[in-house]
């Protein structure tokens, strides 16, 4: 039986295997895009994600419900770019 977050990921990967650049850029977070991806029982939810082409990689950052949480406040906002620094120098 396949899992409720099974479902949620392959939905993601699917997506992005189809257009990594979807989703607009948060100004900001250093090349972190903002994405939805639709729950027929849920009603949808949203995820943040970083592609680094150079190498062809793109890492899902966070996860949250549609109705969960609209913005970022300046710690997440902080803890993103720091992350996102950390991705991108990773060899």
């Amino acid at each position: 039986m396949i899992s409720r977050r099974d479902t949620h990921r392959r939905s993601i990967q699917s997506d992005l295997l189809k257009n990594p650049g979807i989703g607009p850029l948060l100004q900001g977070l250093g090349g972190i895009r903002k994405a939805r991806a639709a729950d027929p029982k849920r009603g949808g939810f949203r995820y943040l994600y970083l592609e680094v082409p150079a190498r062809a990689h793109i890492r899902l950052l966070y996860l949250f419900g549609k109705d969960e949480q609209v913005d970022l406040d300046a710690a997440e906002r902080t803890a993103l770019r720091e992350m996102t620094e950390q991705i991108r120098n990773q060899v």
